[in-house]
C-alpha cells in the first residue's frame, strides 16, 4: 500500500513563537503565503513509484462445463472450490416437463403415422380423424404457449434480481471507495502522531513518556490503521467481483429471455395457423392434408422428439477433467437453457490474473518489476514477472487483463481462486533521502530545504531531487542527513 507520511503540527502557541522568529530570517518571504509551519524528520528509505493491484490465482489449464439441456436444475453435487474427477457428478436436471412435452409430441406423432399408414389415399373421406388430429395438435401448443410463458417470466424476474444485485454491488464499491479514501487520510494522520513536537519538547513536556514510547504507540496505531484498510480493500475486490457476476448474470438472463421469447412468438404464430385451418371447414382434409405436408408433418415430430431426448439423456451433467471448481453457476431450481454451469481449473499449474484500469496500462511492460505479497497466506512478499499484457479493454472488467507469476511457484501450494496483491514498480531509488514534496522550495531556480539547527536556528540547504512522487522526494544534498529536522509549509 503506498503510504503518505506527513509530521503533525505544531501546537498553536509553538506555532506562534516558530512563525515569530521566521521573519527575521534571510529568506522569510518563501512563507510569506504559509499559515503554518511544520517539521519533518529526514528519512533514508527506498522510494517507488508503484501501481497497486488485486489479484487472484487462476490456472494455466481451465476448462468450462456446459449443460445442453433446457431445463430446471433438480440437483447440484459440488460447491465451489471442491476437487473432482472426470466424470464425477456436477449436477442433475429435472426433465419431468421435457419427458411430458416429449410424450405429447409422441402421441400426435403416432396419430400421423397412423393416418398416413391406413389413410394415404382415402384422406377425403376421413376428415373427422384429421380434425381430431388438429384438436391434439391445438391443445400440445396451447400447453406449450403456457410452459414457455411461465418460463419467459421466470427468466425475467431471474433477470431483474440479477440487476438489482449488480446496483447493490455497484453501490457498494462506491462506498467502500471512500471508506478506502478515508484510511489513506488515517494512514496520514497515524504518521503524523509519529513525529516529535518540537517546542512542546523544548517546554518540557509529556517528560513521563519516552520517545522510544510515543513511537510504539505510533507505530501500534499504524498497524491498526493498515489492517482496517487492507480489510476494506478486500471488501472493496469482493463488492468488484460481485458486481462483474450480477452483469454476466443478469445479460445471461436477459439473453434466455429473448431466445425464449423468440420460440414463445414461434408457438404463438403455430397456435394461431392452427386454429384458422380448423375453423375453416370448406375443402378442409384436401387443403391440409396432402402426402406431401404430411411426410413434411411427421419428420418434422420425428426430429423435436429425437431432440427431447437427447435432452433427457444428458440429464446429468459429469466432470469432463480432473482439478478445482473455480466457479460455479448454477443453484438447485435454477432455469438452465444451454449455458456454463462451471468452470474446472487444473490446480498444478497456476499464475496470477489481474486488471489494470486504462490510466495504469501505457506505465507498465513485461519488463516491468513487479512485487507479489499472500499475506493471507503467510507468503509474506514475492518477486514475480509479467507474463501478459491485454491490448484490448475489456468492459465488462472495465480495464485491461494481466496475468504475471513468482519466483519458485510451485513451492507455495498455491489454488485456484487464492487472492494476493501486487504492485507493479514503474520506478525506483534505493537507500535514499527522502523529504515531503511540500518541503522543496525554489530561490532564484536553487531548490532548497530549510533544515532545523540545534542553535534552534534555520539553514537553508540546496538539494538535488531525484525520484519524485505524489509525496515524498528524493534528494541529494551536502549537510543533510537521515533524521535532520526540515520545514514543511501548509497553504492558508
Amino acid at each position: 500500500m503506498k503510504r503518505i507520511f506527513k509530521i503533525i503540527s505544531i501546537s498553536v502557541a509553538a506555532a506562534v513563537v516558530v512563525l515569530t522568529g521566521w521573519f527575521f530570517l534571510k529568506k522569510q518571504p518563501v512563507y510569506d503565503n504559509y499559515d503554518e509551519i511544520q517539521l519533518f524528520k529526514v528519512k533514508r528509505e527506498n522510494l517507488d513509484n508503484s501501481i497497486y493491484i488485486s489479484a487472484i490465482v487462476v490456472s494455466d489449464e481451465s476448462e468450462y462445463v456446459y449443460s445442453y439441456v433446457d431445463a430446471p436444475v433438480a440437483d447440484v453435487k459440488v460447491n465451489k472450490g471442491d476437487t473432482v474427477k472426470k466424470g464425477d457428478v456436477i449436477c442433475i436436471f429435472d426433465c419431468s416437463e421435457l419427458q411430458t412435452e416429449y410424450d405429447n409430441y409422441k402421441a400426435i406423432l403416432d396419430h400421423l403415422e397412423n393416418i398416413d399408414n391406413i389413410y394415404s389415399d382415402t384422406f377425403n373421406e376421413n376428415s373427422a380423424i384429421e380434425r381430431n388430429i388438429l384438436e391434439s395438435q391445438i391443445a400440445q401448443v396451447k400447453k406449450l404457449i403456457e410452459n414457455y410463458q411461465k418460463k419467459y417470466d421466470e427468466v425475467q424476474a431471474m433477470e431483474a434480481e440479477y440487476r438489482i444485485m449488480y446496483e447493490k454491488a455497484v453501490s457498494e464499491q462506491d462506498e467502500l471507495r471512500s471508506s478506502i479514501e478515508s484510511r489513506e487520510v488515517s494512514a496520514d494522520n497515524t504518521e503524523e502522531n509519529k513525529n516529535v513536537d518540537l517546542e512542546s519538547s523544548k517546554a518540557g513536556e509529556n517528560s513521563n513518556e519516552s520517545w522510544s514510547d510515543r513511537d510504539n504507540n505510533m507505530e501500534t496505531a499504524d498497524s491498526d490503521v493498515n489492517s482496517s484498510y487492507d480489510n476494506i480493500k478486500e471488501l472493496y475486490s469482493l463488492a468488484a467481483q460481485k458486481k462483474e457476476y450480477a452483469y454476466e448474470k443478469q445479460q445471461e438472463m436477459k439473453k434466455n429471455a429473448e431466445d425464449i421469447y423468440d420460440e414463445l412468438n414461434s408457438y404463438r404464430r403455430e397456435f394461431d395457423s392452427l386454429t384458422i385451418m380448423y375453423n375453416d371447414s370448406s375443402s378442409f382434409t384436401e387443403r391440409y392434408f396432402t402426402s406431401e405436408n404430411l411426410t413434411e408433418m411427421i419428420n418434422s415430430y420425428t426430429d423435436k422428439l429425437a431432440e427431447l431426448q437427447n435432452m433427457i439423456d444428458k440429464n446429468v451433467i459429469t466432470a469432463t477433467r480432473d482439478g478445482i471448481i473455480t466457479d460455479l453457476y448454477v443453484t438447485p431450481n435454477d432455469y438452465v437453457s444451454n449455458n456454463m454451469i462451471c468452470c474446472i481449473q487444473n490446480p498444478d499449474k497456476v499464475h496470477f490474473n489481474a486488471v489494470l484500469v486504462p490510466d495504469d496500462i501505457s506505465d507498465i511492460s513485461l519488463n516491468s518489476r513487479i512485487v507479489v505479497s499472500m499475506a493471507a497466506n503467510h507468503y509474506g512478499e514475492s518477486e514475480g514477472e509479467i507474463l501478459f499484457i491485454s491490448d484490448c479493454f475489456d468492459p465488462q472488467k472495465n480495464g485491461y487483463e494481466i496475468n504475471f507469476t513468482i519466483d519458485d511457484i510451485d513451492e507455495y501450494n498455491l489454488y485456484p481462486g487464492f487472492e494476493a496483491s501486487a504492485k507493479i514498480v514503474i520506478e525506483s531509488e534505493t537507500d535514499t533521502l527522502i523529504v515531503p514534496y511540500d518541503a522543496i522550495f525554489d530561490i532564484d531556480g536553487q531548490e532548497y530545504v530549510r533544515k532545523y539547527n540545534e542553535s534552534g536556528e534555520f539553514e537553508d540547504i540546496p538539494v538535488k531531487k531525484g525520484l519524485v512522487t505524489n509525496y515524498y522526494v528524493a534528494v541529494e544534498a551536502s549537510g543533510l542527513s537521515e533524521n535532520d529536522l526540515v520545514a514543511t509549509a501548509m497553504l492558508n
